[in-house]
């Protein structure tokens, strides 16, 4: 056993409750049923204002969109299953949406499989995922303001 208390084994740290794979579930369900409630609008963004939301104000103010500008749309084509529309709408939004299936599926696996949620989230492939999830919305924004203008 170590002196170092950061290497040793807490077993509070890695205990099983399947209460936040519950709630990825739960949250992960009600984006994706509102997704499909939503129309998606035609532009490739703003179906956020069909919820009363007011228009982007980056978009607003600067004329250039933002990096999430058309990920409400981009979702809802997903939902209805207009892949390729979903696609160029908005490109991040594609990859989170899948990244989102995956989410839900792997959250009903872990609690199968008893895996803590610590080691899910503090693992060295949940950063990477970040860094690539962030270059691709960087990417996905420069391309949006290029259709936009």
């Amino acid at each position: 056993m170590s002196d170092n208390p950061v290497f040793e084994n807490d077993s509070r740290e890695n205990s099983f409750s399947p209460l936040p794979y519950i709630i990825v579930i739960l949250a992960l369900t009600a984006v994706f049923a509102l997704a499909a409630w939503l129309p998606p609008s035609a532009s490739g963004h703003g179906t956020h204002e069909s919820l009363g939301l007011p228009p982007c104000g980056f978009l607003v103010i600067t004329g250039i969109p933002c990096p999430s500008c058309g990920l409400t749309t981009s979702f809802s084509h997903m939902a209805h299953g207009h892949i390729w529309l979903a696609f160029v709408t908005q490109p991040f939004g594609f990859v989170l949406f899948l990244l989102f299936i995956y989410m839900w599926v792997m959250s009903g696996y872990a609690i199968v499989r008893k895996i803590p949620f610590s080691l899910v989230t503090g693992s060295r492939t949940m950063e990477w995922i970040q860094v690539i999830l962030l270059i691709i919305m960087m990417l996905a924004w420069i391309y949006k303001i290029y259709i936009m203008s």
